[in-house]
């Protein structure tokens, strides 16, 4: 497996991935509407989908804490743990 491969991958859909946006609402009132989603196949290997979803997963969540300015920064305390741990259950 060639993680260094998976930077590649996120830097040629980062821009899709900012443009599809994401779904948020507060009070009942829409306030962002999503407008796309990624599929990813298992050409060989359930671990490689899981790893490409979970990526975009971050990335989107680190863009939502920026969002409600719970941080400015990718700089979480403990992000990383707390992140694979939810991803787990």
């Amino acid at each position: 497996m060639r993680y260094d491969r998976l930077s590649v991958l996120m830097d040629r859909v980062a821009h899709e991935q900012t443009e599809f946006g994401y779904f948020l609402s507060r009070g009942g009132t829409v306030l962002l509407r999503q407008t796309g989603v990624f599929r990813t196949n298992c050409v060989d290997c359930l671990d490689r989908t899981n790893v490409v979803q979970s990526m975009l997963a971050r990335r989107h969540l680190t863009a939502l804490l920026r969002l409600l300015v719970i941080t400015n920064d990718d700089q979480i305390p403990h992000f990383d743990v707390l992140f694979n741990s939810t991803m787990r259950t």
